[in-house]
């Protein structure tokens, strides 16, 4: 269950607490009772409120490679410079992901290595393998991330790794010579090219 659903949970629990205790209330005409509704509403209220301002509502890389991320609130969190590419949320609002990329000793330009997650406040992971990370995307809403690297040349050693976003350990793994794609993985078919681990 994602954090986004549990605290939701809460919301509706909170809720319903709220509405038993009214009940009672209506039925003892109890002083002590409308004092405890007036704060468990109050509690849903500031929860909600909470929730709405952890949610991103934009993300976005400005000219100096500094990523920006705004919550649903207004408030804007800025991240260190690096050279990165275009920001991506993930479907629960909360989560946020982009590649940096990195001097190549072989190549005239950078090449992504990692992919950052933000999450909440802070910078939670960085994932790669040490090859191009050339593609990648949210997995279930944010709660995992699968990317695709290889070599930079020649389509040497594809792989896609499938990661946990709240641990940032390894799910699975697919190589070339591993048989058919995962589901997952699917959508780099066109970055795998051949399956079979004789073809170069």
């Amino acid at each position: 269950m994602s954090v986004c659903r549990g605290t939701g949970g809460a919301i509706f629990l909170g809720m319903m607490v709220l509405v038993k205790t009214l009940k009672r209330c209506i039925v003892r005409s109890c002083r002590w009772c409308f004092v405890l509704v007036f704060l468990l509403s109050t509690s849903v209220c500031l929860m909600a409120t909470h929730i709405q301002s952890q949610k991103v509502s934009k993300a976005y890389a400005d000219s100096t490679g500094r990523v920006h991320v705004v919550m649903g609130n207004g408030r804007e969190v800025v991240l260190p410079q690096e050279s990165v590419e275009l920001p991506v949320i993930a479907g629960d609002n909360r989560t946020v992901g982009w590649q940096v990329n990195f001097p190549n000793c072989c190549t005239s330009y950078p090449i992504p290595l990692t992919v950052v997650l933000y999450r909440d406040g802070h910078i939670i992971h960085r994932i790669g393998n040490g090859r191009g990370l050339f593609r990648w995307q949210f997995v279930k809403e944010g709660e995992q991330v699968a990317y695709f690297s290889d070599t930079v040349h020649s389509n040497l050693a594809p792989e896609c790794v499938l990661v946990d976003v709240a641990t940032g350990k390894t799910l699975q793994k697919w190589s070339r010579g591993a048989g058919v794609l995962p589901a997952w993985a699917e959508v780099f078919a066109d970055d795998v090219g051949s399956l079979d681990s004789n073809s170069r």
